[in-house]
């Protein structure tokens, strides 16, 4: 099965099991309509999906305090429900919590805890907390789906 694995926010990591990740960053303009960056989101969404066959969406799934980072929580999951469903792609969310404790035994692990968890445990350097969570959120998807 090849999934894709998303902390979806302005710097949207993202990790594929075909072994790409990364980070996509929105840096808002001053000019920007308040719905660009869904936009410009879903774009890269999109761009992926075609670029990477891909059967599953799996997100982390958006804490809710309250403000802009709730409302951007939802947003984003909002726009990976549209394009999946448009595509036909299965979508699951794991919270943060069961990733971390996957990562790093802990689910009170810090970002630089998990990016230690990447570089000791993956191999991996991730280029910031954001790649580090959708490449352990990709692992957790997968262990679960071997299941």
């Amino acid at each position: 099965m090849n999934v894709l694995a998303l902390d979806a926010a302005n710097k949207c990591g993202y990790a594929h099991t075909n072994g790409i990740s990364g980070v996509w960053r929105y840096n808002k303009k001053k000019t920007d309509h308040p719905g660009t960056k869904w936009l410009v989101f879903m774009a890269r969404l999109r761009d992926m999906l075609q670029n990477c066959p891909t059967d599953k969406i799996v997100y982390e799934q958006p804490h809710n305090r309250g403000g802009a980072a709730t409302h951007s929580g939802h947003g984003y999951i909002t726009c990976i429900e549209y394009v999946a469903s448009g595509l036909g792609i299965e979508v699951d969310s794991v919270h943060s919590a069961t990733i971390k404790k996957h990562a790093t035994g802990s689910g009170r692990a810090s970002k630089e805890d998990m990016i230690k968890a990447c570089q000791e445990k993956l191999g991996v350097e991730p280029m910031d907390d954001n790649e580090a969570d959708a490449l352990w959120l990709l692992q957790v998807a997968v262990s679960e789906g071997s299941d």
